[in-house]
């Protein structure tokens, strides 16, 4: 779409490596492949059950500080022209003077988002109207933890 000179508001990606690390981090893989390993998804109180201790697992990690800022300084420069962002630290200090960070929308996408008999598309979660770094940093967990809903787990 940018590419064909559509408007795209600016925005950044959190990748599924930076996704993967945190779960290595907080040694969250393991733990959820050993809640979902003999799940009935016919179940539903289990599958609700042991999708929420998925989501709380993810919720309750801790970023790596080096995500934090990489996060933090993508949407500091989100309210910067694309040409100023290189005008030196002093210079983008001034011209952020005055200007409250944005407001944004924080959104997952599956990696294998239309397959031929599948589509994620809706499955996991949108938050709009996201403001501040705290409440970033919350919604860029939110996301991910919403790859554990029992909806999205129960169509995987």
């Amino acid at each position: 779409m940018y590419n064909s000179e559509l408007p795209v508001p600016p925005a950044f990606i959190v990748t599924t490596q930076a996704y993967k690390d945190f779960l290595e981090a907080n040694n969250i893989k393991e733990r959820i492949y050993n809640e979902l390993k003999d799940l009935d998804v016919e179940n539903n109180q289990e599958l609700q059950r042991k999708a929420e201790d998925c989501r709380d697992l993810i919720l309750n990690g801790e970023m790596s500080n080096s995500l934090k800022e990489e996060i933090l300084e993508a949407y500091d420069h989100m309210n910067v022209n694309e040409d100023l962002r290189f005008a030196g630290k002093s210079a983008l200090d001034f011209i952020k003077t005055g200007r409250d960070l944005p407001y944004v929308a924080v959104r997952s996408s599956a990696t294998a988002e239309d397959l031929p008999n599948a589509s994620f598309a809706g499955e996991m979660v949108t938050l709009l109207n996201i403001k501040g770094n705290k409440n970033l940093l919350n919604a860029v967990k939110e996301c991910w933890a919403s790859l554990f809903t029992a909806r999205a787990t129960y169509y995987r």
